[in-house]
């Protein structure tokens, strides 16, 4: 048995709104400890009819194999309802590292997401909308009494893109279509929602999702499109803004919510447990006689800080990770004579043109998605390998946007460089301890 805090929700079988919401503390007890995996197998088997095939899962016949099926069910309401609200639903896969008990040795992991991580995660996102929406009822009710403070919430808040944000966007896909002789009719976004002046159009979500289900549904198999497509879900996640903590309710705009809270990671984020807490107190606090005045009244600002300082250390780590598995992914390369090495072929997902902007030697990019593994490809060791200084066709925005380099003079075998371009990338050198140095050359056919 365990602690925790339940949310009772009853939800609309039609729309997925959320009709009621009550906050109950309980104990809890696992009946089974399964995967992401299994539970989508147990789905692809239960939709091909066949109890022959079924009864192979644990969950066929078991005593929660009917809440593994409303898990689907509510998952499958609320991300039609997402969609409805324009949210961005992005196509993601994972990388990572993990052991392997057999080789005694740390090994690279690809993750296509399952369905039913998704289910899984609209279940944690509406606990975390109501959460907020009970906390922030709670804080206002006591700010209109004024008798008692017992609610010091933290929130979750993202602001919008700006302007200047999502024009670059536009002006990029815009340049993409010229670049690949694409279709406008297709390809060709106009915005719509949120900004200043915008007339019909689409929003974000909308556009992607139509992009997607043009591949999905094999309209057309043309490299260029998909690697396009490709491109274009990697600047729209780079065009979102970052969320943050604070103590007062705003909007998080990729949610299209007004308030937003995080309940559902108590065991691995503070704040989940502070929040427990918050809504525990503004229930019960006062009901119960306990006097909350003496809890520390900075408790909020330095579990903010502590939040704050936690992401950094998360991304500190996620980068030594990465650096670690391109070393256990590239290293053997070298062993190879320079010739020889393999070529892996990838695409172009991005370039960034301007080292003003940064005041550093490489901090001019050339995004490569190869094998679900992201590879930054400085221009100046692309000028150092092909003897020859690279120049932006187009800067797009204030950021260095752009979507095609070229060799500012013609030098023998220097290629022109473009997003959504294939490319063969190899390793060309490794320097110090920290950096790959890479040679792409556009894909051989």
């Amino acid at each position: 048995l365990r602690r925790a805090l339940v949310f009772e929700m009853l939800v609309d079988a039609e729309s997925g709104e959320v009709q009621h919401a009550k906050p109950v503390w309980a104990k809890v007890k696992s009946v089974w400890k399964g995967s992401y995996r299994l539970v989508q197998e147990y789905y692809d088997e239960a939709d091909r009819n066949s109890k022959s095939t079924t009864s192979g899962s644990p969950i066929f016949g078991s005593e929660y194999e009917e809440t593994v099926l409303l898990l689907r069910t509510v998952g499958q309401l609320r991300r039609a309802l997402m969609r409805r609200r324009n949210i961005v639903e992005l196509h993601r896969s994972e990388i990572g590292i993990a052991y392997d008990s057999k080789t005694d040795s740390i090994v690279k992991t690809n993750t296509k997401r399952y369905e039913s991580e998704l289910f899984n995660e609209q279940i944690s996102l509406m606990c975390n909308m109501e959460g907020a929406r009970l906390l922030e009822a709670l804080d206002v009710v006591e700010d209109l009494v004024g008798e008692r403070d017992d609610v010091t919430p933290i929130y979750r808040y993202q602001d919008a893109p700006r302007k200047d944000q999502i024009d670059t966007l536009v002006s990029l896909i815009d340049s993409l279509i010229v670049l690949h002789s694409l279709d406008p009719f297709v390809f060709q976004w106009k915005p719509r929602g949120g900004l200043e002046g915008s007339v019909g159009g689409e929003y974000l979500g909308d556009y992607l999702k139509r992009l997607h289900r043009r591949l999905d549904s094999g309209k057309t198999d043309a490299v260029a499109e998909i690697d396009v497509v490709r491109a274009i879900d990697k600047q729209a996640v780079v065009t979102n803004v970052g969320a943050h903590f604070g103590g007062e309710a705003r909007p998080h705009h990729s949610l299209r919510v007004d308030a937003y809270a995080r309940f559902s990671s108590p065991m691995r984020e503070l704040v989940g447990c502070f929040t427990h807490k918050q809504l525990w107190d503004g229930i019960y606090a006062q009901r119960l006689g306990i006097d909350t005045s003496k809890d520390d009244p900075n408790l909020r600002d330095k579990i903010i800080k502590a939040a704050s300082k936690a992401k950094t250390t998360q991304k500190r780590l996620g980068g030594a990770s990465f650096l670690y598995l391109m070393d256990r992914f590239f290293a053997p390369d070298l062993e190879i004579p320079e010739g020889r090495r393999p070529r892996r072929r990838g695409v172009i997902l991005g370039i960034d043109s301007n080292a003003e902007r940064k005041k550093r030697k490489h901090s001019r990019k050339v995004y490569v998605k190869i094998d679900e593994l992201e590879v930054k490809v400085s221009l100046a060791d692309i000028e150092s390998i092909y003897g020859v200084r690279y120049h932006p066709t187009d800067t797009i925005g204030q950021y260095g946007v752009c979507v095609e380099v070229k060799p500012k003079e013609t030098v023998r075998g220097a290629p022109t460089f473009y997003v959504g371009q294939s490319v063969d990338l190899s390793v060309f050198d490794h320097v110090g301890d920290k950096y790959w140095m890479f040679k792409i050359a556009p894909a051989r056919a």
